[in-house]
């Protein structure tokens, strides 16, 4: 990728350049500011078609002649672990279109500072675009990001969720070129498709406040969008809800004059409340809308059963998942998780294949958990859904056939199963993992399943270490690694002698924990409830939570 990034110069903006590498670490880092943009190119003959590449750090709402055109980049994925360093892989989004004059007039929004949980930056703020121009005549013109741009600060994007339109951009001056630390590669998927949804209007008299609730015919995904009509200033509050949950996203904004607010927040709503408030002495417009965004869907199968009302929920749940596919699979738009919850993404690429039919972003899902677990020597944060994560890259390649897919990421399945070699104690189970999470949200006698205690977990994480060696000696056998697949065969059959001596009750039907199992008054304690059991014998409370020279958030 060449080195065509840009940013607010630092002789003038010395305090905006740098930033956090992600949400989780510094919440109260002050360090958002969002920079705009722009530059035309005029030709003398007609384009046919324009070719771009573009990136951001960390979120980039991009135009052309006045039209939405892209937002981006892919997302990195991320855990939460590993936090708090620059990631060593960024991507860059490639899209088309067709304009239909002979200039060209790009303009960029850029937000510098991750807000959500799926948010990450390099430290530093860029934008960088190369385009090829195609035109009629079969001749192309390449251009690019460079120090002719120009570029401002619209100081009205006070901080995520906050709008002030009676702060007025600053003056353009001429972007700096800056090195090109992302060295961003170009993602495998289309940029996100858009659709503007109406959410209603709202005319207000000189002094007057307005409150209104709006229910939308489905629970979308997407980015508020507010548009005024008037010469004062309105302020604006809305909250977002799925349905009535008490836990909303809410929005402050200011609309001046004839004012436009596009939100960088993605979010969940069905319902939407406002409260509008006329400052001024003029009547004004107010026109909310809702911009969803959502993977391309090429090819939507519909399912038709006996029961209309199955047909129903299927439908709902192929909406859900629409609208949880990104720039990466999320577990919902709302709460936005890294890539760490590889049980939630398996689900949804197993309902893409049937849903959909396109699985490259549940592809690229797969390298970029690869890419976490070289980045913390094959550890994620979710010890069982790191072992999922081996099920779904063996699924995903039978629905997709993409060779590819097992060969780029052998290195990363090599680093995950080399580091619960290690968890095998001398029973012949896992014994000595840093945690023995995730099983479940629900509470057993009021200990968590999500941390459960190693009585617990243990039985659970070694069922899921089985599952992983079994569909890894699959892997190794596509890849022709005979060895590793022998290996992989030999560590399954060990394990599973050692679940049917350690775990297994034959004469109750049981599997249990190792421990629960080796205390000689099982017998008599097992019809106590699990609480006073576990206070009884604190010893199978045990469970380090650190790990090897890893913290948990």
């Amino acid at each position: 990728m060449p080195n065509h990034w840009i940013w607010l110069p630092k002789d003038i903006y010395p305090q905006h350049q740098t930033t956090k590498f992600d949400h989780m670490i510094d919440k109260s880092s002050t360090t958002f500011v969002v920079a705009e943009f722009t530059k035309t190119y005029i030709f003398n003959r007609k384009i046919a078609s324009v070719s771009i590449t573009f990136s951001a750090d960390t979120e980039v709402q991009l135009f052309c002649n006045e039209q939405p055109i892209a937002t981006g980049p892919a997302a990195v994925g991320g855990d939460f672990f590993g936090n708090g360093k620059a990631r060593q892989w960024y991507y860059a989004s490639q899209t088309s279109f067709v304009p239909h004059e002979s200039e060209l007039t790009f303009f960029a929004r850029v937000k510098m500072c991750p807000s959500r949980m799926f948010d990450y930056s390099m430290g530093h703020g860029g934008f960088m675009l190369d385009a090829t121009v195609t035109f009629a005549d079969g001749s192309q013109e390449t251009i690019t990001t460079d120090s002719t741009w120009l570029v401002r600060k619209n100081g009205a994007y006070v901080k995520p969720c906050c709008y002030d339109g009676r702060i007025a951009p600053d003056a353009y001056v001429f972007a700096e070129e800056i090195c090109d630390i992302w060295n961003a590669t170009i993602a495998p998927i289309p940029v996100r498709e858009e659709k503007e949804v109406t959410v209603g209007r709202i005319s207000l008299n000189p002094g007057e406040e307005i409150q209104k609730e709006f229910d939308l015919d489905l629970i979308y995904a997407g980015l508020i969008h507010l548009k005024s009509q008037g010469a004062g200033t309105v302020c604006c509050a809305l909250t977002m809800k799925e349905i009535s949950e008490d836990r909303a996203i809410h929005e402050d904004v200011v609309l001046q004059g004839q004012d436009e607010y596009r939100s960088f927040h993605l979010d969940s709503a069905g319902h939407i409340s406002v409260t509008f408030q006329n400052l001024s002495d003029q009547p004004c417009i107010i026109d909310i809308s809702l911009i969803t965004t959502y993977y391309p869907i090429t090819v939507d199968a519909k399912t038709t059963l006996s029961d209309p009302d199955l047909e129903t929920v299927l439908e709902v749940c192929k909406s859900t998942l629409k609208y949880c596919r990104q720039t990466i699979h999320l577990d919902s738009p709302r709460h936005c998780e890294p890539l760490a919850c590889t049980g939630d993404y398996y689900i949804e690429a197993l309902m893409t294949a049937f849903s959909f039919g396109d699985m490259r972003l549940a592809e690229f899902d797969i390298t970029r958990t690869a890419e976490l677990l070289r980045h913390n020597d094959g550890r994620m944060f979710h010890t069982t859904y790191s072992l999922i994560w081996v099920r779904m890259l063996y699924d995903v390649y039978m629905f997709s056939g993409n060779f590819a897919l097992l060969q780029n990421c052998q290195d990363a399945l090599n680093l995950l199963l080399a580091r619960f070699a290690t968890y095998v104690g001398k029973s012949g189970i896992i014994e000595n993992p840093p945690d023995y999470m995730f099983v479940d949200w629900i509470y057993l006698d009021d200990f968590s399943m999500h941390h459960p205690p190693r009585a617990l977990g243990q039985t659970v994480l070694n069922m899921f270490y089985y599952m992983a060696l079994d569909y890894a000696q699959r892997i190794y056998g596509l890849l022709g690694h005979s060895e590793a697949s022998d290996r992989c065969d030999m560590r399954k059959r060990s394990l599973q002698t050692a679940i049917n001596t350690l775990l297994y009750v034959v004469t109750r039907c049981w599997i249990l924990d190792a421990l629960i199992k080796c205390h000689t008054n099982i017998r008599a304690k097992i019809g106590l409830d699990l609480h006073t059991f576990f206070r009884t014998h604190k010893d199978l409370m045990s469970v380090d939570m650190r790990g090897k020279g890893d913290t948990f958030l």
